[in-house]
């Protein structure tokens, strides 16, 4: 989206300039802020092996 953005930009504006940087800037900023705190959503998931993944799915399945 970054390059479409930039590659728009001689078309665009100055309104719409201002609005798109703006847009940017607060998804890159709040973005980074969660990323600084430690967000569940930023971190790798933990490597399971497939046994056991096998087996807490079907225990799932049991459940239903």
């Amino acid at each position: 989206m970054t390059i479409l953005f930039i590659k728009s930009i001689p078309g665009l504006n100055g309104v719409e300039l201002l609005v798109g940087l703006g847009s940017m800037a607060l998804g890159t900023g709040s973005m980074a802020w969660y990323w600084y705190k430690g967000a569940p959503y930023f971190k790798m998931p933990e490597k399971i092996d497939p046994p056991r993944a096998v087996l807490a799915l079907q225990q799932m399945e049991e459940l239903l």
